[in-house]
């Protein structure tokens, strides 16, 4: 008998190509099958967690998450479909604070007509969200498309086009509000909105794309968004009513031009012009004019042998040129919008050293542009150039390869669609005469936003092939590697549509294949991990962007689903994976949760306890509750405190209740807390119910769900509610199953000389290492599979625990060349597999 351990799985997927490459050392860390697992850089494989259902994207047309972060807190996920945008923040869509209306009347009709004040002003196919309808209760929290028949009623279907039939819902008895979804007009088609690139910086994105003109997207309230074509002018304004006196006779002309300075910025506005007739030979005027906003100075120029020449500055609003010579090798800026029709669109943009890039338009696709410094929308030119001047430059390559990406790190790398390049200035700045390009590499980037990672930038190569590149010391040059050479498979006849990087804290790279299969890379290029997995679910993945909110970022999709026999497009957010309790666990899609907890301020020493919460508990005599998290006083642990045991639990009875007390009761039997240590601080009270509602979206689906870490199979969601007949709970997650499945390779003993593969063996025991894991399936193949058997609590609703360590099966007996694990986890629980260690019987050819 053989032992062999295989400790580590961070090389995710790898192809059949790769298979047999027991002489390399991914090999010992990689799998064959990695679906709905993705590797974590430390080692262990983890299967991903559930997608939360979000809200309808509008309609069922083409659909794109794009990612907007002002600062930690202000984040949001932009939804762009056919000529809209909606937006997304804290996994909720947001509302349009100008439209609440007060619903007074609604019909038991198909479609249901909706009464309510004042004039919504809403048109065909906008959404609003209902709630707090007393009667018709089957309408709240829910996001409905409407169908404007009036200046005060409207009717309602869903997403995908289909009216709301109400007959069989109770009849609306009084209130409620319908919140309009916000959403933005934009003139972008659904065929063009996976072509749009962006760049953003504070409350501006800028967005471009080769049929439009280029646009500035602001923002300045979660609902108050504006997209305005871009103005390419100094933001400061040009002085006015330029005049002048004529301090000495005569009949020569002189011809003046004055610009304003702004205080601020230092940016110079356009000039203003003033010609000056009946002066001597020898000048001798004064220039006045009107003060713009925002100015602190101004340069007045005088104009000789056709060039304007700089003669002076003033703090005032006047100047006296007495004889001044000009400077002609310092000119105003001349105005200049290089993006003013079609075919001078660009199609890329982005930011370095405080100036804004745009590059490949459809009349020049070498060739891009750079603003002013630090002045945004300032395309102005001087004669000489100054070193703030806009700047416009052209790449000279070997072939007319249009630029696709501008990134800035240290220095700006521009990405085209045959080679990487390099821009340098003299010292480290870029001006209009001292800028350097520099060919880097000849690999070429598909136009697929690429990501940077730390200082590492990732993008798509022609050919469907993941590149990183960052700078090398040892070369001075930028430099990388094909992440994707070891899971061909997940890239050959496929066309990743859309990706994402959600950094915090797993570090992994999301992507959506045109099949609507989503796949995953772990990368760390420090650890040197870069594993790939696949993931699927009931549906198709379309699109994908992550944000950060709070400490961690958020993967957001729009997966398309067919439920009941009706196609939906859905925005949904990928939960998070680290929690402490088995019962925070959300390993559902398109799912919601109940979980409703109320904060404890004490409780009696006394028979019965006495419970007091924080607020209004709202309970009644008779409820179930459950009980989790207080800290009671331990004079002997350094910290004071330590977890409570004698009240934590499920089940309890409430009695005699106040607004913010009551009492407990178990089994009928008043529970005496006499004998309880002194309370400290914390603890939560959660109501149990066996029915889950709101559910209305996966109307007519078969569900599962985790209640109280207890798993109830078979559901269907009737009326937009699930029932347990098992019992109460007060943490429940419902939604779709998915199942995550981990094949290692071919068992090696990792001796070449005397090889086990390619004969006879068979697996008679397995340890399976775990980390925070429960439930699960193996097996040596999927048809003989095997359920990993736990200890349970004694009575339904009382708390479950995790494993992590060692968990010791016997396999299905099957002697065969292979040597494969198939490992499954069927059920919404967490698993991590840090290590498989099978006992291998082998024996000959």
């Amino acid at each position: 008998m053989v032992k062999v351990i295989q400790p580590n799985l961070s090389g995710g997927e790898v192809s059949d190509a790769i298979a047999a490459r027991v002489d390399i050392d991914k090999y010992k860390t990689s799998v064959y099958k990695a679906e709905n697992f993705f590797p974590q850089v430390h080692g262990g494989l983890t299967n991903r967690p559930g997608l939360k259902f979000v809200g309808p994207a509008k309609g069922t047309g083409a659909t794109r998450l794009i990612p907007f972060e002002f600062n930690t807190t202000q984040t949001y996920i932009l939804e762009f479909g056919n000529e809209y945008m909606r937006v997304v923040k804290d996994g909720e869509q947001v509302l349009d604070t100008a439209v609440s209306l007060s619903i007074s009347n609604i019909t038991q009709a198909n479609p249901a007509v909706v009464s309510a004040s004042p004039a919504h002003g809403m048109s065909d196919g906008q959404s609003v969200y209902i709630t707090g309808v007393v009667g018709m209760t089957e309408l709240n929290g829910r996001t409905f498309n409407i169908t404007s028949l009036g200046s005060n009623t409207f009717s309602l279907q869903d997403s995908a086009g289909n009216d709301i039939d109400t007959t069989g819902y109770t009849a609306y008895s009084s209130g409620g509000t319908a919140d309009k979804v916000f959403e933005l007009t934009t003139p972008y088609l659904e065929a063009d909105i996976f072509d749009l690139q962006y760049v953003q910086s504070a409350d501006v994105m800028t967005i471009v794309h080769p049929g439009y003109a280029p646009r500035d997207l602001t923002r300045s309230d979660h609902d108050v968004w504006t997209l305005n074509t871009i103005t390419f002018t100094p933001s400061q304004g040009s002085p006015t009513n330029v005049t002048h006196v004529v301090n000495s006779g005569g009949s020569s002309s002189y011809d003046y031009a004055v610009t304003a300075v702004n205080e601020e910025t230092g940016e110079e506005s356009l000039p203003e012009f003033e010609a000056v007739t009946s002066a001597s030979s020898t000048p001798d005027n004064t220039i006045n004019w009107v003060e713009p906003s925002g100015a602190g100075s101004y340069n007045i120029y005088r104009q000789e042998n056709g060039i304007y020449g700089f003669i002076g500055r003033a703090e005032g609003t006047s100047f006296r040129d007495e004889n001044i010579d000009p400077d002609t090798t310092d000119s105003p800026p001349k105005a200049r919008n290089p993006f003013n029709a079609v075919g001078d669109y660009p199609s890329a943009v982005g930011y370095h050293q405080q100036r804004r890039i745009f590059g490949n338009t459809d009349n020049d696709t070498q060739k891009f542009f750079m603003s002013q410094t630090a002045s945004i929308a300032n395309m102005s030119v001087s004669t000489p150039a100054k070193d703030d001047d806009a700047i416009t430059a052209t790449i000279a390559s070997r072939q007319v390869n249009e630029i696709r990406h501008f990134i800035s790190l240290s220095d700006l790398v521009i990405l085209t669609s045959g080679g990487e390049w390099l821009i340098e200035g003299i010292d480290g700045v870029i001006t209009p005469t001292g800028i350097q390009l520099n060919p880097q590499s000849y690999y070429g980037s598909t136009t697929l936003p690429p990501i940077v990672a730390g200082d590492i930038v990732i993008y798509m190569q022609p050919g469907q092939t993941v590149r990183d590149m960052g700078y090398k010391f040892e070369s001075d040059s930028y430099s990388g590697n094909d992440l994707s050479i070891l899971a061909r498979h997940l890239f050959d006849y496929n066309t990743m549509l859309d990706w994402s990087f959600a950094q915090a804290p797993h570090n992994l790279i999301w992507c959506v294949r045109d099949d609507g299969i989503a796949v995953c890379m772990t990368y760390s290029r420090e650890q040197n991990v870069f594993g790939w997995s696949r993931h699927t679910t009931r549906g198709e993945f379309k699109s994908v962007a992550s944000i950060r909110e709070g400490d961690d970022d958020f993967a957001y999709f729009v997966v398309e689903r067919t439920i009941n026999g009706v196609t939906k497009k859905f925005i949904e957010r990928m939960v998070t994976r680290d929690n402490t309790d088995v019962q925070d666990s959300f390993f559902v899609d398109c799912g919601l949760s109940l979980d409703e907890p109320i904060s404890i301020s004490g409780y009696t020493k006394a028979n019965p306890v006495v419970i007091t919460t924080s607020t209004a508990h709202g309970f009644s005599n008779g409820d179930t509750v459950d009980i989790t998290r207080i800290k009671v006083v331990n004079d002997d642990a350094t910290t004071g405190w330590v977890w409570d045991t004698d009240l934590e639990g499920a089940g309890y009875t409430v009695a005699n209740v106040t607004s913010t007390t009551f009492e407990l009761q178990n089994n009928g039997a008043d529970v005496d807390g006499t004998a309880f240590a002194t309370y400290y601080a914390g603890g939560e009270v959660r109501k149990a119910v066996t029915t889950v509602s709101g559910l209305w979206h996966l109307e007519g689906a078969s569900v599962v769900a985790l209640a109280n870490g207890y798993v109830v199979r078979d559901l269907t969601v009737t009326n937009g509610s699930v029932t347990f007949t098992e019992g109460a709970a007060s943490r429940i997650h419902v939604g779709l199953p998915y199942t995550s499945e981990m094949q290692t390779l071919r068992i090696d003993g990792g001796n070449v000389a005397d090889t086990i593969q390619g004969r006879a063996k068979k697996i008679s025991r397995l340890t399976l290492r775990f980390e925070q894991s429960l439930g699960g399936w193996y097996g040596p193949d999927r048809d003989h599979m095997r359920e990993i058997k736990y200890g349970l609590p004694a009575s339904w609703g009382q708390p479950s625990s995790w494993l992590t360590g060692d968990k010791d099966v016997t396999m299905s007996p099957s002697w065969n060349k292979d040597g494969y694990i198939v490992v499954q986890q069927r059920d919404p629980l967490p698993m991590t597999i840090l290590a498989v260690i099978p006992d291998i019987v082998v024996g000959g050819n």
